[in-house]
């Protein structure tokens, strides 16, 4: 079975769903109704489709998800890590750690489809598809205004940023989408279900939301005040019983502890850990220190406050930081931020003017992020968990402008369309997408695969080439990568050699039998390539003699 047969699979279960919305649909009376409903489905569709198809075009891939995706090649294939840890909860990588849950969603299809972009990107555009889905589908059960249900759930389908994140596989880009699905069950709870379904819709929404929490560690600052808000909130409107709380609470714990004990490894000393397979590791580097993440780690918090604030500027004027590419385009942003951020204050302040009951969960969510501002230090990935919440209350602003002024409703739908189908043409477009790291990766795959199928005594690589990406498309066994890896650094620990492989080329490049040299094309008119056989491709070139 190939990879596009699985997408091909999921592809025809999302247009099941959809036809059996139609069906219900056609079943409305009001002709409004219909037309807002169908008029959702059709951006659903658009929205499955961008977001699970042709995921290698980004060929290349960036650093981290070069290391995630060795990891979960070496968990698939050997049922340890890099460092011979056996199933980790929380990944050593580079020394200061990765979050590990995608790494283990990813590690079914790596092993049946092999390790490539576009196997380890699969997971991520389903979670980002269901998503999507799932978000329509609980707003269709808890709202009655079928204009609200169509702006928000087509705006988050048509969302640059949720578009980009979900063909991309980054362990930290799982967590937003979990916490949505989590939210959306309370959301389901609250408003839809009764009796055993709605306990059980609370159950799940709490697992969920326990599991996000291993999908990026920047989640473990705002989960607490999410759940803590959720509870306060439902106790009010008497909409949860203390068995409830108490069950989902119990719930959370059992599914969190590992993490919870890898918390106090960092913070407070504690051993490593191993349970059965599982184990519970300490780290090369605490991540407690990494002040590039949580400003509190920091010796001088308000220099770092300060030094955020043109970073802060650029986030949510052009919704990028400038080097995050890979899942977000100037301009477009992350919800095309400049002709969107009126739409965004008209949605909050509308909330809090009016006060929808049903709207109150999502705006939770929101309002538990914001703790994000303050803690954490400023980029795209870790605020990574605003940017949902902030599309749909975006969302809710162009909603209550097409209510206020109902002749526009057209004219959104135009401006917004158009945007979209802009940055669909920018996105998928090799002349105006390069984003950096991938880009730089790409680069070097073609000569990286000529190698892997040489049998070379030593390869040298030019030294600015990272190992992730070299392991990503030539993988090893993680035994002879442990014990011959030599490292530098120590927050992000580089390897300079490892195996038959040495990043940095020798002083004289000079013909050796089994020796293989990757030298970028400029290079190549300074050395003298008697008794070389070359492999040129558009920007390295392989030598190598026999």
């Amino acid at each position: 079975m190939a990879v596009e047969h699985i997408q091909i699979v999921f592809f025809v279960i999302s247009l099941i769903f959809i036809i059996w919305e139609i069906f219900k649909i056609n079943g409305i009376s009001d002709s409004q109704d219909k037309r807002n409903l169908y008029l959702s489905l059709l951006f659903l569709l658009i929205g499955v489709l961008v977001r699970i198809v042709n995921l290698d075009y980004m060929a290349g891939v960036n650093p981290d998800e070069a290391m995630a995706g060795y990891e979960s090649w070496c968990l698939a294939n050997y049922g340890v890590d890099s460092h011979m840890v056996s199933y980790p909860v929380y990944m050593k990588v580079w020394g200061s750690g990765m979050s590990a849950l995608y790494i283990y969603m990813a590690m079914p299809f790596v092993k049946i489809f092999g390790l490539s972009e576009e196997v380890f990107r699969l997971p991520m555009s389903f979670l980002g598809a269901f998503a999507v889905m799932f978000f329509y589908w609980t707003l269709r059960k808890t709202q009655k205004d079928t204009l609200l249900v169509c702006v928000l759930s087509s705006f988050i389908a048509i969302t640059p940023w949720h578009i980009m994140k979900s063909r991309y596989g980054l362990d930290a880009m799982v967590a937003p989408d979990l916490i949505l699905i989590g939210v959306c069950c309370f959301m389901l709870g609250y408003t839809f279900y009764s009796g055993w379904k709605q306990t059980a819709a609370y159950c799940t929404g709490f697992a969920i939301l326990a599991i996000s929490a291993y999908g990026y560690a920047v989640s473990w600052v705002v989960l607490p005040i999410l759940v803590i808000l959720i509870i306060l909130f439902l106790y009010k409107q008497k909409a949860i019983t203390p068995k409830q709380i108490g069950t989902g609470i119990a719930l959370m714990f059992i599914i969190a502890w590992p993490l919870m004990y890898f918390a106090g490894i960092l913070y407070l000393g504690f051993d490593e850990m191993k349970v059965g397979a599982m184990t519970i590791p300490k780290l090369d580097f605490n991540r407690a220190n990494d002040t590039g993440t949580f400003i509190l780690a920091s010796d001088n918090i308000l220099s770092e406050i300060k030094n955020s604030i043109p970073v802060i500027s650029k986030l949510f004027l052009l919704g990028t930081d400038g080097i995050s590419n890979e899942i977000a385009m100037p301009y477009f942003g992350i919800y095309y931020n400049i002709v969107a951020l009126p739409f965004l204050a008209y949605g909050i302040w509308y909330f809090l003017k009016e006060k929808r009951s049903e709207m109150y969960l999502l705006f939770i969510m929101f309002a538990s992020s914001c703790i994000l501002l303050v803690l954490v230090g400023a980029s795209l990935v870790h605020w990574n968990l605003l940017w949902l919440p902030l599309a749909i209350f975006t969302g809710y602003g162009i909603y209550y402008f097409a209510k206020s002024f109902a002749p526009c409703k057209g004219l959104f739908l135009s401006m917004f369309t158009i945007l979209f189908l802009l940055f669909l043409i920018n996105y998928f477009n090799f002349k105006t997408f390069k984003p950096g790291f991938t880009y730089y990766a790409r680069m070097i795959k073609e000569s990286t695969l000529f190698v892997k199928d040489k049998k070379f005594d030593r390869i040298y690589y030019p030294h600015d080439i990272v190992h992730s990406i070299v392991l990503f498309y030539n993988p090893i066994n993680p035994r002879t990568f442990d014990t011959t890896v030599k490292r530098e650094g120590v927050s992000i620990q580089l390897a300079n050699e490892y195996a038959n492989v040495t990043f940095g080329l020798p002083a004289d490049i000079v013909p050796k039998k089994g020796t293989a040299y990757i030298v970028s094309n400029k290079m190549v008119p300074s050395i003298n390539l008697e008794g070389f056989k070359t492999n040129t491709d558009s920007n390295y070139t392989v030598l190598w003699s026999e």
